[in-house]
């Protein structure tokens, strides 16, 4: 057996969907990812080892070193930001393997996933290089870029798998030049795809109900309220500061103070606290947390500030939202937001701003759209700087103990001013989203003026004090300007209530549909169970009820409220219950045990979708009970 078939099997025994993609390229080739290179040839270094020569306009560009290869891939692994012996590690480009061979035989106990945006490039490995020992470990997985491969779906896979491994992702330097495009994109989905799935399904399970919950609850005001997009573009030219609630606020939150007619303040999450304790309101408020308990403590004091408007999505918890006497203005995001239906439903635009893992991700693109410029990040340490969680002020724990580093693994990073600091991977999660924001959000000018933790990358580095006598020379009737276009929007034509009814209604019908197509499911798939565990089901009444499930499967997912509505609170339980159910029958050739795998799979999967289709009735009741006169 030769080198490619070596491989070849390898990679059909560890990924058949990766040797799929391969033979339908070998049978149609498409052309390779959208600014990559535009032809490939092979080569040798000096030393004789297979290598390529990557064409890209009148660029020529060599994918390993023409000198030592294994040299070079041992440079890269020594400039990657300090690496954790175990978790996992997305690497953007497999090439001819050298860097991956290091990496593995580096850090035996992490778990490797080789991303190659080219297939011609990944055709030349497998012909070239016999790696089907390394294909064969468990700790390797590799993807390719082809349609047929939906890499996220494996990636959710994966995570399902491993829901304790922390993920990093790195870019093998030449794929980051020659690939830009699909680095910059694939850095886009992993955050997007990282903050669905939530390091668990437990949590995920929770927030999608209060998530629901909330949506529910806000929606009177959400109908009421102007939209985003009355800001958009109305403060050109503005400074805008961003305050977080990092442990560096100490140093420069009393500046504050002189900025009520200079900059636009967002106060993000819990910095709130902290700005009331030295004096300092914010023009502006924004949140997007549903926990209960947190918010309660956090905005106790800011329900009654007139003068302060509360920028809001529908997650945020209700009871702010219902019981806060300033204005208020409701922000639809473009990522697990249920508002998304509801406006499609009204034919009501407002605009969409950005998601991400926490509120000042999405306070800055909120700023980014109103047209501010520059924009300044405060408090916004993203680390534990001098061992505390937050600045003074802050209603919760302090001191970061030894119990905090185990509990949220924490991990050492150098700050920006070259001294070790700790952080979490969720901070380092909100630095990449900053960052992949910040590649995407042209023409202004973004400041970090936190004056400690960790440096994102794409922000200018200055003091506050610096900041405000360089870019905060005029002054602007901010509080006025705010007032005065949300009267404005309230001249626009209001959302009548009997249309938001209307709605209601109507979705509740198609709700008790999909709750009807999921008893008929859950009763098929207890038919199938009882028939296979008593092994009485031959063969042409098993495919007659594997039809049957199938068939109340796809008019449920294929249903618009749920495609609309329902999915976004059963998503991540459906790809882990689906995809574990995939295995399980793949793996298994007995007729009654495949059988019994199939109806359990479907018993959970259509006991999730029943079981929200029940709390959204509730919750469509409970709204349509408070416009009742």
């Amino acid at each position: 057996m030769g080198i490619w078939e070596q491989n070849l099997a390898a990679l059909a025994a560890r990924n058949p969907l990766v040797t799929e993609a391969l033979q339908k390229y070998l049978a149609e080739p498409t052309s390779g990812p959208e600014g990559g290179v535009k032809r490939i040839f092979p080569c040798e270094t000096r030393t004789g080892l297979p290598n390529l020569k990557l064409v890209q306009g009148d660029k020529h560009v060599l994918l390993h070193s023409n000198y030592d290869p294994y040299f070079e891939a041992g440079r890269w692994l020594e400039s990657l930001t300090e690496q954790e012996p175990g978790g996992t590690l997305i690497v953007f480009g497999v090439g001819m393997f050298y860097h991956l061979e290091i990496l593995l035989n580096q850090f035996p106990d992490k778990l490797i996933i080789g991303y190659e945006p080219d297939l011609e490039i990944f055709l030349h490995l497998l012909r070239n290089r016999d790696i089907s020992r390394y294909i064969l470990q468990h700790r390797l997985t590799l993807l390719v870029e082809h349609e047929s491969v939906k890499w996220d779906r494996l990636l959710l896979t994966y995570l399902v798998d491993h829901p304790d491994a922390g993920i990093g992702w790195q870019a093998f330097p030449v794929y980051e030049r020659v690939y830009s495009t699909k680095w910059r994109q694939l850095g886009q989905s992993m955050v997007a795809l990282l903050i669905a799935f939530q390091s668990n399904l437990v949590t995920t399970r929770y927030f999608s109900n209060l998530w629901l919950i909330n949506f529910f609850h806000n929606l009177l005001p959400a109908v009421s309220s102007p939209g985003a997009h009355t800001l958009f573009n109305r403060f050109k030219g503005i400074p805008a500061v961003i305050v977080s609630a990092g442990p560096s606020l100490n140093k420069n939150v009393h500046l504050l103070r002189e900025l009520e007619n200079r900059a636009l303040i967002l106060s993000a999450g819990s910095a709130i606290n902290i700005l009331e304790k030295h004096g300092v309101t914010p023009h502006c408020i924004v949140g997007i947390d549903g926990a209960v308990d947190d918010n309660s403590k956090i905005y106790e004091r800011s329900l009654s500030a007139e003068d302060v408007f509360l920028l809001y999505s529908t997650t945020f918890y209700h009871g702010i939202v219902n019981n806060f006497r300033g204005p208020k203005v409701v922000m639809q995001l473009d990522h697990y937001d249920y508002l998304a239906w509801l406006n499609g439903e009204l034919h009501r635009n407002i605009g969409i701003v950005r998601s991400g893992p926490s509120v000042s991700n999405v306070a800055m693109d909120l700023a980014y759209k109103l047209g501010c410029d520059p924009i300044v990040l405060l408090g916004q340490d993203l680390a534990y700087t001098n061992y505390q969680h937050y600045g003074d002020g802050a209603i919760f724990q302090q001191t970061f103990t030894e119990e905090d580093k185990q509990k949220k693994g924490a991990v050492v990073r150098k700050d920006i001013y070259g001294n070790d600091v700790l952080t979490t991977k969720a901070f380092l999660t909100m630095k990449t989203k900053f960052e992949l924001d910040l590649q995407e959000l042209k023409g202004r000018f973004f400041i970090d003026a936190t004056e400690g933790g960790l440096k994102i990358e794409g922000t200018n580095l200055l003091t506050f004090r610096e900041t405000i006598d360089n870019y905060f020379k005029m002054e602007f009737p901010l509080r006025r300007m705010l007032c005065e276009i949300c009267r404005e929007s309230s001249d626009d034509e209001p959302v009548g209530l009997s249309r938001v009814k209307a709605v209601l209604y109507q979705s509740k019908k198609a709700i008790r549909k999909i709750r009807q197509l999921c008893r008929r499911g859950l009763t098929t798939a207890e038919r199938m169970r009882r028939h296979c565990q008593d092994q009485t089901l031959g063969i042409e009444r098993f495919n007659e009820m594997a039809d049957l499930l199938e068939r109340w499967e796809h008019d449920i997912l294929r249903h618009p409220l749920y495609t609309q509505l329902v999915l976004r609170s059963v998503n991540s339980e459906m790809y882990a219950t689906t995809m574990t159910t995939d295995r399980e029958v793949q793996n298994e050739f007995d007729l009654f045990k495949r059988g019994l795998a199939a109806a359990r799979g479907y018993n959970q999967q259509f006991g999730i979708i029943y079981a929200k289709c029940a709390l959204i009735e509730q919750l469509i009741d409970e709204t349509l009970g408070k416009m009742e006169p």
